[in-house]
């Protein structure tokens, strides 16, 4: 970093200092701490103020790692506060690593959190500066947010009732934000957090712009939303679109009709879709919908099973589904359900291509889909939420330890609840678990981890965890020694074993070698080409050795060219345009195996 641009830098943390906006100075926070204790905070029931929490990095024990965000430059903490014993989280910006403009973009994000005074954002606890660091100090959310819960458990969507209760409380939110000048910009199923008891936040408020200037409020503003790649298939035409038009407060009501779609179908519209493909259908009118019975032909919910673990419809059961039924037929499709026409309204509403035809926040409010809701969300939307359980048992979580990769000991994995459990991998807080020991969560499973490996056994031993590829131990993680349960064999040396699933493969724990150099590949480097493994630099044209992509590459009897490549070397074997591709090749790979291992036999 240059002189000057440090110099800048510290400048501008100086003035955000005089503006109270990270914090008193570290000698005078526990004076003004006690100064604002003896007034009256009861004032303000809904949220906690950030006086309430001393702006003290050493009254703050950080646990493990939850999540990271803003350019990776931020990183979210579980934290506990020493004083009172609460959990909480604390998120903490690298400001070395910061260009000025933003410094100045997360200065609007503080300044907008203490502007807003409302049940239903997030309350923000403290804000300081603590070795170069910001620190934010938030309540810990013990549901996580809303795309945990479709994430883990809800992977075909949740209920409706469950979605009017969190839409309810996100709209509440929006209507608060209008009414006081502001736009949102990052509706989304991310950024809706659910507490322990149930109660609906709404965080993301890095993204709001005010519409008010020189004291008059804007009709439209064109401003686009910064660092905003990942929420771009959230965000309404007219914002995409980038236009003398501009956009206002109704292009949130857009994004709550996206989010709408993600909590009921379990994905977000358009998520697979280059940006410039989504820009043309969003700005062609094409709108997303509810998928149900109303919306699938019926002869495609005949040819799917299952992959979810919960149920449908506007009813508060919350009996987990399975991918087979209790007579062991074969489980119905999951959208095979019906969905209300008021729910179908509701995002038809939100979806209008013409910011002028929907309606307002407030309006929303008083929509039909919200009359189903009899009682407060902080009574109903847990048990709707069953059988995913808060985190509330935290007793066991191990302060932050950059060298460990499983985060907590084999003894207290044991007695830890389904809900505590913390992925091995990436860390953050799972609702899905076998109770066996620590294991990856289903993300890391399916899109990290790789292939699978038959012979993947954990052992637990008075020296600790080994994980185990037959009879050599790959891995060995210290820890104390673990309780046995019931479904766990003995071995010889007094340690238990547990037999992992044949689609678990622990990081680099399986060993996978690369088909072009025949050396190890890690999973951060692998790449899998019609199930031939390869480096991620060793995927090549075996001709000219042209980097390949998966996208871009033709196959012929297990070796790999470039398109331009294979159709001069192979013309008159077939066309690649013509059909001869990457599935006839495999083809006739797959037959020439057979017939060499049929010929040493």
């Amino acid at each position: 970093m240059s002189f000057l641009r440090w110099v800048s830098e510290k400048f501008i943390v100086e003035g955000l200092r005089e503006f109270e906006l990270f914090g008193e100075p570290p000698g005078d926070s526990r004076r003004k701490t006690n100064e604002a204790s003896s007034e009256s905070i009861a004032s303000s029931p809904k949220r906690d103020t950030m006086s309430t929490f001393l702006p003290d990095s050493s009254c703050y024990e950080l646990l493990t790692i939850i999540g990271r965000g803003f350019e990776d430059l931020m990183v979210v903490n579980l934290a506990r506060y020493k004083p009172t014993g609460e959990y909480v989280t604390v998120r903490r910006v690298n400001l070395e690593a910061c260009t000025n403009e933003m410094v100045t973009f997360l200065q609007g994000e503080l300044h907008v959190s203490k502007l807003f005074s409302h049940p239903n954002i997030v309350p923000y606890k403290a804000t300081f500066i603590a070795d170069n660091e910001l620190w934010v100090v938030t309540s810990f959310m013990a549901y996580g947010s809303a795309k945990d819960l479709i994430c883990t458990h809800f992977t075909d969507g949740m209920t409706e009732l469950a979605i009017a209760y969190i839409l309810q409380g996100v709209l509440k939110a929006l209507d608060y934000i209008h009414h006081m000048g502001y736009v949102h910009r990052s509706v989304k199923a991310s950024h809706i957090l659910i507490s322990v008891d149930g109660k609906v936040y709404l965080s993301g408020l890095r993204s709001n712009l005010s519409m008010i200037n020189h004291g008059q409020r804007l009709k439209v503003v064109h401003d686009f939303p910064k660092y905003s790649i990942k929420v771009l298939p959230w965000l309404s035409p007219e914002v995409l679109q980038q236009n003398l038009q501009g956009y206002d407060a109704k292009s949130d009501i857009y994004s709550v009709g996206i989010t709408a779609c993600e909590l009921a179908n379990g994905h977000v519209p358009f998520k697979d879709m280059p940006s410039t493909q989504m820009l043309l259908e969003k700005l062609n009118g094409t709108v997303p919908c509810l998928l149900d019975t109303t919306t699938i032909p019926a002869d495609e919910l005949t040819m799917r099973t299952s992959r979810s673990s919960a149920t449908y419809g506007m009813g508060e059961s919350s009996a987990p589904s399975s991918a087979r039924a209790a007579n062991g037929e074969p489980a119905l499709h999951p959208y095979l359900r019906t969905f209300s026409s008021y729910f179908h309204n509701f995002v038809e509403q939100c979806l209008q291509r013409n910011p002028d035809f929907r309606p307002s926040a407030g309006t929303l409010l008083s929509h039909p889909f919200f009359k189903q809701i009899k009682r407060r969300a902080s009574e109903a939307l847990p048990e709707l939420l069953r059988p995913v359980t808060p985190i509330t048992n935290l007793e066991g979580t191990l302060p932050q330890d950059p060298s460990g990769i499983f985060g907590t000991s084999p003894s207290v994995a044991a007695q830890r609840d389904s809900g505590c459990w913390l992925c091995c991998l990436c860390h953050p807080h799972c609702l899905v678990w076998s109770k066996t020991t620590t294991e990856p969560c289903r993300c890391c499973k399916s899109s990290v981890l790789g292939p699978s490996t038959e012979n993947i056994e954990l052992q637990t031993s008075g020296s600790g965890l080994n994980i185990r590829e037959g009879t050599g131990a790959m891995f060995q993680a210290t820890g104390a020694a673990s309780p046995s349960p019931a479904h766990e064999a003995k071995n010889s040396s007094g340690g238990s074993t547990v037999q992992r699933s044949k689609s678990f493969s622990l990081k680099a724990q399986v060993k996978e070698i690369c088909t072009a150099c025949q050396k190890t590949v890690y999973p951060m480097e692998r790449l899998v080409a019609d199930k031939f493994i390869f480096h991620n630099s060793c995927f090549c044209c075996k001709h000219c050795h042209t980097k390949l992509s998966l996208g871009s590459y033709a196959a012929l009897h297990g070796e790999f060219y470039c398109k331009p490549h294979f159709q001069q070397l192979f013309k008159s074997k077939g066309n690649y345009d013509e059909g001869f591709g990457r599935r006839q090749h495999k083809e006739l790979w797959v037959h020439k195996e057979l017939e060499s291992g049929t010929k040493s036999a």
